[in-house]
């Protein structure tokens, strides 16, 4: 399953919900009638999606009042994996946040720098975060290829440019 959407504020009293989009085809995955699910198991299905000035407003089937919207508030919406080229993920060199989180940072010579413990989806860049070594503090670090020149998802490594400063 991969993230598609986090649940936000409602929107008026007939259970429709503020979301923050988290997939690059809304009008695949949120189409009247899709089925996604919340990270708990339970399944939903969609009722409609639409642009709200520049947010975006859900409405599920089983979401009729704005008491059970907020109740839903932070939740994650869930969708199968698309492995057939036409999912979220159809860039070649695009990952899913969880493939990246856990994975062993290193700078170009080798030297192990920490793990990745998040990613951050941003509207110009995507950020990882990563935990340093021998202290746990946190660095971040915009995902382009200059600074992440390689990422191996197979070895469970990612290489990123030590800039001064930088860790």
């Amino acid at each position: 399953m991969v993230i598609v959407a986090e649940i936000g504020p409602p929107r008026g009293i007939a259970g429709e919900m503020l979301v923050l989009l988290r997939t690059d085809q809304p009008e695949r995955r949120f189409a009247s009638g899709a089925e996604l699910q919340l990270a708990d198991g339970r399944s939903v299905t969609v009722k409609f999606l639409k642009r709200v000035g520049k947010r975006m407003s859900l409405a599920l089937e089983e979401v009729n009042d704005r008491n059970t919207a907020e109740a839903l508030r932070g939740e994650l919406l869930l969708a199968p994996v698309d492995t057939g080229g036409g999912g979220d993920n159809n860039e070649p060199e695009g990952y899913y946040p969880e493939e990246l989180i856990g994975l062993r940072v290193d700078n170009p010579s080798g030297s192990y720098l920490g793990k990745v413990s998040d990613v951050c989806i941003g509207a110009a860049q995507d950020l990882i975060i990563v935990e340093r070594a021998g202290d746990s503090s946190e660095v971040m670090v915009p995902f382009v290829s200059e600074l992440v020149p390689e990422v191996d998802t197979d070895s469970g490594r990612i290489v990123v440019v030590d800039l001064d400063g930088l860790f």
